[in-house]
């Protein structure tokens, strides 16, 4: 017998009352990392990446020691203060991407290229992976005249390696105003675990990275780091990724 109908409204009222708080906590938690980590601006270094969707950036990103956090967001467009929905329908120009605040003496900006080298399709500037339209296009983003120098000698030496089939177009532009995305999209891996573990297990995204990578997957930080950084990255808990 089905429930009266009064029920079933105070049974509804009840639930959402009750879940409210909890996605109330996990917006608030990626609006406070967004805020420390502008805080944390000041005092770091900034790497900005576009490559494909932003949830499955930020997870791998802030696993490399040495960054502090890592911001979703858009970029590369004109449109100021574009919504989610507007950059996901190609109106604005803008590109998801990531903004990377990271201590150079324990990671290089060179360090942080061969992690988006492993995570992203640089012959593919019409999206990534299942993420089609230019919104998803690769693009690394230079904040000096040194990053540009080291971004374009590291793309010329994975040309050379010739480990892909198809030519290594990833463009190197200068960085733009960036745009942070909606407080539902920071620490989305974190606070929308199961969600993101769905999306990451439909995505060919990984299955690409060992097939191009191989044994090569695995890196190796004490390579990109600061000399003078030796005893901090002995503190480290991980010297190494797997991807």
């Amino acid at each position: 017998m089905k429930p009266p109908m009064i029920f079933r409204a105070v049974l509804v009222a009840v639930m959402t009352l009750l879940l409210a708080p909890m996605a109330g906590a996990n917006e608030a938690a990626g609006a406070n990392e967004a805020a420390q980590a502008e805080t944390q601006a000041q005092k770091y270094s900034v790497a900005t990446f576009a490559g494909g969707c932003f949830w499955c950036m930020e997870a791998r990103f802030e696993k490399v020691p040495g960054v502090i956090s890592v911001l979703d967001g858009y970029t590369g467009g004109r449109k100021p203060n574009p919504t989610y929905r507007q950059v996901a329908k190609g109106e604005t120009r803008h590109v998801e991407a990531i903004r990377i605040y990271y201590d150079p003496q324990i990671i290089s900006f060179e360090g942080l290229l061969q992690v988006y080298w492993r995570i992203a399709d640089p012959t593919d500037n019409k999206g990534q992976f299942i993420d089609r339209g230019l919104q998803y296009r690769p693009v690394i983003f230079y904040h000096n005249a040194r990053q540009k120098r080291i971004a374009m000698r590291s793309r010329a030496r994975l040309r050379r390696s010739l480990r892909y089939k198809k030519p290594v177009t990833v463009p190197i532009e200068p960085a733009r105003t960036f745009w942070l995305a909606e407080d539902y999209h920071q620490n989305f891996y974190k606070t929308h675990s199961i969600k993101f573990r769905n999306f990451r297990y439909s995505n060919p995204r990984a299955l690409f990275q060992k097939r191009i990578w191989g044994r090569d997957l695995k890196l190796d930080y004490k390579k990109y780091r600061a000399p003078k950084a030796h005893n901090a990255m002995l503190r480290t808990p991980s010297l190494t990724g797997r991807l």
